[in-house]
């Protein structure tokens, strides 16, 4: 039965008064859009030397412990490259090379983390150049000079075409070209914001092996983006082909070619967030941003004891990471190929049905085809690991077997959902950059106005040369969901209700 038309408007009033007053309850606290929990990184993979020296470090420079871990592998990493490699089957290997990327806020304690784990390598690296000084420069006076005796006959056999001479200056290309091929280059582990041309004469120097290893990522990957091409276009080729030992040649105007068979290079970069939110299509396309493992570890910034004098490090967990590295330096030369032990096999295939699983249409790695992209290549990822754990348990050993556990394959393992769930938030970042902006612009509208209360037309006349009504509705909904503020009625007007958190303390979106 209908309801009196009197009632019914009396029912009707009610909600609308109703609905004025819900600007007056008490106020919840806003969430933050970036609010959002990720696991932390499992330090108990590594090995004691290394997860006490991880663990010192981090209190230390009060950084979280996921900075020094993807450090300590990237370190291990560096070492290993074209001295291991791990079969995982029949013709499918793996060089222990990785490519990592963790975001932290500028004055997080990014370099101070780094300078920690590449000091016994920048060390070695000083150490072995001074010892090579005089060598190196005999060397190069040596080519000086025959090149200098070639120009010379050259020129002589230009006047006067004696055969001699061209004898002489055949001999002399001869000895040149053989002096090149074996030349003695200064040992060198680094490099950071450098063209794609510079980083392949590196790595051609470098018996086809570099590193990039930096607290300022971003110019990295700006680079790569192609701050220095001529036409602003992507120079990614390189470093989608250093990360599989694929050959390239890298052409050069006006000079020879260089040609890489099979170059590795590993990559550390500490980025800030914008710089992943900024990550182009190029890198989404071909396969760049795929090779990574990702880390968004919360900031300490704002919450540390930046007067503690305590000495974190002691000199013996100091001594033996430096032990452990230095030994992993001189130990081994040739190249040694790692394998799974019969139980470690039986466990890879069941690691990698579980990936595979991983990317079916319901699976928890099919949320974006980026996504999927990136646990298409989660098995590498696992086995290069697992490659560089066990490397890293004989760092203090007199012994060595090149057969990996099954014990070391679960710690690899161990891994997983820590990869899976910061890579689901690197490219929840990336996919939401465009509406996190609208959501910071309109909020900050809002706080500009500097008032509780706000009528909605008066908003959208600020930001109508950006957003129609609808786009507006829907970020006005998202901020209401996140208690940044309230939309009601007031008579015939719409009005904007402000949450006084965020107007007494600024609160970040």
């Amino acid at each position: 039965m209908a309801l009196p038309k009197e009632l019914l408007n009396d029912i009707q009033e009610a909600e609308k008064v109703q609905k004025n007053k819900t600007h007056e309850h008490e106020w919840s606290q806003p969430i933050p859009f970036e609010s959002v929990s990720l696991p932390q990184f499992p330090v108990e993979i590594f090995p004691t030397w290394l997860r006490e020296y991880i663990e010192s470090v981090s209190k230390a420079t009060q950084t979280p412990n996921d900075l020094g871990s993807l450090s300590a592998l990237s370190i291990l990493s560096i070492i290993s490259t074209n001295r291991f490699k791990i079969k995982v089957k029949h013709s499918w290997s793996e060089s222990l090379n990785l490519y990592v990327m963790a975001t932290m806020e500028s004055g997080g304690g990014k370099s101070r983390t780094l300078k920690n784990y590449r000091k016994p390598l920048d060390d070695y690296e000083a150490e072995e150049q001074e010892a090579l000084k005089i060598e190196l420069a005999n060397q190069e006076e040596r080519l000086k000079a025959l090149y200098k005796r070639r120009d010379h006959l050259s020129g002589e056999y230009a006047k006067k075409a004696e055969e001699t001479s061209m004898k002489e200056i055949q001999a002399l290309t001869a000895e040149i070209i053989e002096l090149e091929k074996d030349k003695i280059e200064s040992p060198r582990f680094f490099t950071s914001d450098i063209t794609a041309e510079k980083l392949g004469m590196l790595l051609k120097e470098q018996a086809e092996k570099m590193a990039i290893m930096t607290a300022e990522g971003g110019g990295v990957i700006k680079n790569i983006a192609g701050k220095y091409s001529s036409n602003g276009t992507s120079d990614i080729e390189l470093y989608l082909s250093a990360y599989d030992g694929e050959k390239i040649n890298i052409d050069r105007v006006g000079r020879e070619s260089i040609q890489l068979n099979e170059p590795y290079l590993n990559m550390c970069l500490f980025v800030q967030e914008n710089i992943i939110q900024s990550l182009n299509r190029d890198f989404m396309e071909q396969g760049f941003v795929q090779r990574f493992i990702f880390s968004l570890p919360p900031s300490n910034v704002g919450y540390r004891n930046l007067s503690d004098e305590t000495e974190y490090i002691t000199e013996e967990v100091r001594t033996s990471y430096f032990k452990a590295i230095k030994r992993l330096l001189n130990l081994f030369g040739e190249l040694t190929t790692l394998e799974f032990t019969e139980e470690a096999n039986e466990l890879k295939k069941q690691i990698i049905d579980e990936n595979e699983a991983r990317l079916r249409e319901d699976g928890e790695l099919r949320e974006s085809d980026p996504l999927k992209n990136w646990g298409s290549r989660l098995n590498q990822k696992v086995f290069k690991i697992a490659g560089l754990l066990h490397v890293s348990d004989y760092a203090l050993s007199d012994s060595f077997t090149p057969m990996v556990s099954k014990e070391t394959l679960e710690r690899a393992r161990n891994l997983i959902p820590y990869m899976i769930a910061h890579a689901k938030a690197t490219f929840g970042v990336m996919r939401s950059n465009s509406k996190l902006e609208d959501n910071q612009y309109i909020l900050k509208r809002i706080i500009d106005q500097l008032k509780e209360e706000i009528p909605r037309r008066d908003l959208y006349q600020l930001v109508k040369h950006r957003f129609d009504t609808e786009k507006l509705g829907e970020v006005l909904d998202e901020l209401e969901d996140r208690h940044y503020i309230e939309q009601a009625k007031k008579g015939r007007k719409q009005v904007i209700y402000v949450n006084p958190h965020v107007l007494e303390k600024g609160v970040n979106i």
